[in-house]
């Protein structure tokens, strides 16, 4: 005879988990715990949402990489304290370009360079970027595929 084991499932990573325990456990006092919740598929949108304002930046990383996340979500980390979540904010796939032209002028340059990378952002802002002293985001904007034509930039820089 044999001993059986029961394995405990997480139900914060469960994705057959439902909204309530979810919720319930978007407050628990354990980071790792909203972390794991943030990073459901099953989330709803709504604690989505509430876990996007928690004080640990690890469960607001885990709300911008679900999958689920909404585009206003993604706005509002946008003015997240941490550099990183800004970064990643301007990578991402559903960043506006509102947004983008928001932090073109984030005071960390590995956000700028995001936005100067990023083939949403919009040539009015590329234009504004142009004019920076980095010369590591005017070259990323002489490449943007939204240049109207390399002479734009060259007038640009000749101001």
């Amino acid at each position: 005879m044999g001993v059986k084991k029961k394995i405990k499932i997480d139900p914060a990573k469960d994705a057959s988990a439902s909204s309530h325990d979810l919720v319930q456990l978007a407050t628990s006092p354990k980071e790792e715990v909203r972390r794991s919740v943030a990073a459901n598929r099953s989330i709803s949108l709504k604690t989505l949402t509430t876990l996007a304002g928690d004080t640990d930046y690890s469960v607001r990383w885990m709300v911008l990489l679900n999958l689920s996340v909404s585009p206003n979500i993604v706005e509002r980390l946008a003015g997240d304290p941490v550099e990183f979540i800004r970064r990643e904010v301007a990578r991402h796939r559903l960043v506006s370009s509102s947004t983008l032209d928001r932090l073109a002028d984030d005071p960390i340059l590995e956000v700028r360079k995001a936005v100067a990378a990023n083939p949403k952002t919009e040539w009015s802002t590329l234009k504004r970027m142009a004019m920076s002293k980095s010369r590591v985001i005017t070259r990323l904007v002489a490449k943007h595929p939204n240049l109207p034509s390399r002479d734009c930039l060259r007038e640009l820089l000749d101001v």
